[in-house]
């Protein structure tokens, strides 16, 4: 069996699998220890990258090389399919310590770039090394729940929890975050998501999909091929056909890429305003009731 990511002890500190002392701690030696032990970044081709003990992602990730030109593609994949243009404003929910705002600042430099992360170690990084260099680039910490990467904060995901204003983005970026969101957190981002794009935006997200009919609305930690899962929301594994119905309801057109051709097998999906949404309230889009019995 194949262990996606963290497959560390470095990289399971924090992430709900010890009490609150012991992960207090662990947040002191990543914010601290770990910089003055493992390097507080690495660089390839000249261009700053973080060190590997804040890379969430699969373990391919830790390579440096395929770090960067990860980066690059995913900036690669805005400009082509989300329409990112210079002057546009890009809302990076799930930012981690980066990836996305290398590529950018590689590729497209002069977007007005915002990530929000609830990982705090990773929003420090990123202020330092990347907003120092780019004050077009701004980092912010979200002190919201989440029973993997800050489950010790007081708040939930609900009305204005990112923090920018209504109809703010052009485009939000949402790399494999709600592979890690449970049922009530998945309803009330995609809410936000409505809220925040314009009406001519676009959002990309990845998602582990079920393209069953009869499967279950949403599953933590399923067994998914070779694939090993482990602590709280490793993986959420989200049907298809209620997924596409939360994004609907909330007044977004619904696209699916490749199934399962994503990083740990994700699916690649693209979000645009429904016509006929356009005009509405981003709370009062939603109609139906997808909370089920």
């Amino acid at each position: 069996m194949k262990t996606a990511a963290y497959e560390t002890t470095a990289d399971m500190i924090g992430y709900g699998g010890f009490g609150h002392l012991q992960r207090r701690i662990a947040t002191l030696a990543k914010s601290y220890l770990f910089p003055l032990i493992l390097g507080s970044h690495t660089r390839q081709e000249g261009v700053v990258l973080p060190p590997r003990y804040l890379r969430f992602c699969g373990m391919e990730f830790r390579s440096d090389q395929f770090f960067l030109d990860s980066a690059r593609r995913e900036a690669a994949r805005l400009i082509e399919h989300c329409s990112l243009r210079s002057g546009s404003s890009v809302l990076d929910v799930g930012c981690g310590a980066g990836r996305l705002a290398i590529g950018l600042m590689q590729t497209l430099p002069d977007v007005r770039y915002c990530g929000v992360d609830v990982h705090k170690p990773s929003i420090q990084w990123c202020r330092k090394w990347i907003s120092s260099q780019h004050p077009k680039f701004t980092f912010e910490w979200v002190n919201t729940r989440n029973a993997r990467y800050n489950p010790d904060a007081p708040k939930v995901v609900s009305e204005n929890s990112l923090p920018v204003p209504d109809r703010s983005a052009d485009v939000i970026n949402l790399f494999s975050v709600f592979s890690h969101l449970d049922r009530n957190d998945t309803q009330a981002l995609v809410r936000e998501l409505r809220r925040v794009v314009t009406d001519t935006g676009r959002v990309f997200l990845t998602a582990f999909i079920d393209w069953s009919d009869s499967a279950p609305d949403l599953v933590v930690n399923p067994a998914h091929g070779q694939m090993q899962w482990s602590g709280p929301l490793h993986c959420v594994r989200v049907r298809h056909g209620w997924f596409q119905d939360l994004c609907e309801s909330n007044g977004f057109e619904f696209h699916a890429g490749p199934a399962d051709a994503e990083v740990d097998g994700q699916t690649a999906i693209y979000l645009s305003v429904r016509a006929s949404a356009k005009t509405e309230s981003p709370i009062k889009t939603a109609t139906r009731n997808l909370d089920g019995p």
